[in-house]
């Protein structure tokens, strides 16, 4: 996927899809290819085995078969085999162990149990505490001592590998999946024992049933890093109308906040773009985009993204000098008319030259807002949805610079960080080597060196090389 998809170029997309209708169907009254649904909910479990394979392979052996045990239970009748299995192939140690660690994940009554356990096993406790760390470390340096005679060399220091192994779970934006390979395949249970004590931000210590287990935040965090390759490799095969299509319904089934991207939709496609991503939400969801945020839009900025949406501007050069100066003029009076500048929302002649005229027009507006009231327009208007409005349609690469910035903080929220995949595959065959000296000019730093800075493995490469190959 990442040797080759990163290659091509929109019209060889184009052919893949039309010649693989296994995954993507034909639609029948508008002319593009979209994806099967069955096929996008099955790619998402396979990219999900891998990270399955490799947080069941760090786990405690008793946390793993626990987890196990109540994944068979969930299932139903079909699955009491995996139960059957575990009783009957663990010794009764480990079975024992595995019951403890059920308890310690699942039980309601876990509070009482545990504080039995601890007035009346305290010592016993304490005592096989000192006696398993022992065990491992006598059976690790057995172990070393073993394989440096046999190959004649060290091996290399677990700390090193431990602590990349720490950063390849604990990237920012997606996972180094060939450190999790190259390193885990080789440890062996008394490595992977010490990895889990000394990372309590991924592992938290049972204080009573003496095991380490996996933070459940933690695995949660996991599967949205592992499907970020996933999500991109997705996005980038993706018919441009069905990944717009989809990205606005996505907007519109979230919270407020995200009704900036259903802007960003609107006024950074061309116009045949915004048609055909209108023309693919259609098929795909039975509604219409205008109908859809009408209905669902319930705060101030319903007027304008529906006036947005629905729009086809003009995208010739023409501009008409004596519309520019009067529009330029009004802007200006109703801007500084308004005390509440979120009665702009409302304001129809606001809502008709943003919504309306053409990119170069509004250049040309703004461009003479501030030759006559010897500031930005921007600079006068306090919400973000107007400011991004004015951004998109007149400097989109400065637009994505903040949003990529944005995405690439330590702090971004989830809805930040899937900008990242958004903008680059979206502007790789448009604007993004505008973008990225954008970003290097506003932020000192080559954007392909701040992705590689906070992204990992096969996610990063993706990027980075959509980023280069724009030249």
């Amino acid at each position: 996927m990442l040797e080759i998809l990163v290659k091509w170029q929109p019209e060889q997309l184009s052919t893949f899809r039309n010649e693989t209708s296994c995954i993507f169907l034909k639609d029948e009254r508008f002319p593009f290819e979209k994806c099967d649904e069955i096929l996008l909910k099955f790619l998402k479990r396979e990219f999900k085995r891998f990270k399955d394979a490799v947080v069941k392979w760090t786990m405690h052996p008793w946390e793993r078969d626990a987890r196990m045990a109540r994944k068979a239970l969930k299932r139903g009748s079909q699955a009491y085999g995996l139960l059957i299995e575990l009783a009957c192939t663990r010794s009764s140690d480990e079975l024992l162990g595995a019951r403890r660690a059920y308890q310690s994940l699942y039980s309601e009554s876990r509070k009482t149990l545990l504080a039995e356990l601890k007035a009346s096993n305290a010592r016993y406790h304490l005592l096989l505490k000192h006696v398993k760390k022992a065990t491992i470390l006598v059976a690790s340096i057995k172990r070393r001592k073993k394989k440096t005679n046999e190959e004649g060399r060290k091996i290399m220091s677990l700390p090193n590998e431990s602590r990349t192994l720490t950063k390849a779970f604990s990237g920012i934006l997606g996972v180094d999946e060939k450190s999790m390979m190259e390193i885990l395949v080789k440890w062996h249970p008394e490595d992977l024992t010490t990895f889990r004590n000394e990372n309590s931000s991924i592992f938290l210590k049972d204080k009573y049933f003496l095991f380490e287990r996996w933070q459940d935040y933690h695995i949660a965090f996991l599967v949205k890093e592992f499907l970020r390759f996933q999500d991109v490799v997705v996005q980038w095969t993706m018919h441009p109308w069905e990944r717009d299509a989809r990205m606005a319904r996505k907007a519109l089934d979230g919270h407020p906040q995200a009704y900036g991207l259903l802007i960003e939709l609107a006024c950074t496609r061309s116009s045949d773009e915004l048609l055909g991503a209108r023309k693919a939400y259609q098929s795909l969801y039975g509604e219409s985009i205008e109908e859809d945020v009408a209905s669902r839009v319930e705060g101030i900025e319903r007027q304008l993204l529906v006036a947005l949406v629905s729009t086809y501007r003009y995208e010739g050069s023409r501009i008409n000098d004596v519309a520019v100066r009067a529009e330029a003029i009004k802007l200006g009076i109703t801007i500084n008319r308004h005390g509440d500048k979120k009665k702009l929302f409302k304001d129809e002649e606001t809502v008709r030259i943003l919504a309306t005229r053409s990119k170069p027009h509004l250049k040309a507006v703004f461009k003479c807002y501030k030759e006559t009231f010897n500031k930005n327009i921007e600079e006068d208007l306090d919400e973000t949805s107007l400011k991004d409005t004015i951004y998109c349609l007149y400097a989109p690469s400065m637009y994505f610079s903040k949003i990529l910035d944005s995405a690439m903080k330590a702090n971004a929220n989830e809805d930040e960080k899937e900008a990242l995949t958004r903008v680059i595959v979206t502007r790789a065959n448009v604007d993004i080597k505008d973008i990225a000296e954008k970003y290097n000019k506003q932020y000192g730093t080559p954007l392909t060196k701040k992705i590689e800075d906070v992204a990992l493995g096969n996610y990063k490469d993706f990027l980075v090389t959509l980023v280069q190959r724009a030249g």
